[in-house]
């Protein structure tokens, strides 16, 4: 997938993203959860919709109301995680971990 800056040139749809926000769960991807502060933890109403965020640690994140259409979270660490009112529609989500996160809604 396309780095995040690339792609607001040319997606109209993800014109629409929060890049402060985004920038700093891509920040959490590449870290892969080395950062066990919990300052990054919490990105409710996080707007990245189509983004790459394959094998990321999202453990013990707090995801409420995140906007994650067809994004792609293969092998992503998402155990723990908050995603109550989270659209995942078309999201890639082969071989993420899901145990015990709270999806309701």
């Amino acid at each position: 997938m396309a780095d995040w800056r690339e792609r607001a040139d040319r997606d109209v749809p993800f014109r629409h993203v929060n890049h402060e926000a985004l920038s700093r769960a891509q920040d959490i991807a590449r870290k892969r959860g080395r950062d066990r502060s919990s300052e990054w933890r919490d990105m409710d109403g996080l707007d990245a919709r189509g983004v790459s965020f394959r094998s990321a640690d999202f453990s013990n994140a707090t995801l409420r109301s995140a906007q994650l259409q067809g994004a792609d979270l293969t092998g992503a660490n998402l155990r723990n995680s908050v995603l109550t009112q989270a659209d995942l529609r078309d999201a890639h989500l082969t071989d993420a971990d899901l145990s015990n996160a709270d999806l309701r809604g």
